[in-house]
């Protein structure tokens, strides 16, 4: 009896979706994380998955790299900030925002944010202090609470 418990108790937390006063106050990004690179955003220093350079042709690379380059300068000023309802994303000199919620779908937490131009889907967490924001499942953008 006691060891169901504790499996209920440890599954009841595990489940638990993210809350919006887990999320209120400002962000900043500090990592792009994919599988084949992390970059700390700050300095655009790149560690690249051992396979890497195996894995593409040099052109290939080139191409890569310039979208690295590209993502660096987009998100490297990137802040976001979440009050109750809304949700307001600074990057460059661009600023937009909407509207957004959380809910938990198959153990995973998603954000949906409704904006003038739609509504967009994001998986999120934190893990270790850290925000973990990603639009596909693939590549996360990763923030530092300011």
């Amino acid at each position: 009896m006691f060891i169901l418990l504790c499996c209920m108790g440890t599954t009841a937390v595990m489940a638990q979706t993210l809350k919006k006063k887990d999320l209120i106050g400002s962000w900043k990004s500090v990592t792009y994380y994919d599988e084949d690179v992390t970059i700390d955003l700050a300095t655009g220093k790149r560690t690249y998955a051992a396979d890497f350079k195996d894995t593409y042709t040099s052109d290939e690379i080139m191409e890569i790299e310039a979208e690295f380059d590209g993502i660096i300068e987009l998100y490297k000023d990137n802040t976001l900030v979440f009050e109750d309802m809304t949700l307001t994303n600074t990057s460059e000199d661009e600023e937009f925002g909407g509207v957004y919620s959380i809910v938990q779908k198959d153990g995973q937490d998603i954000m949906t944010v409704i904006t003038d131009e739609g509504t967009e889907y994001f998986f999120i967490y934190i893990k270790d202090n850290l925000l973990h924001i990603s639009p596909d499942g693939y590549a996360e953008l990763i923030y530092k609470r300011k």
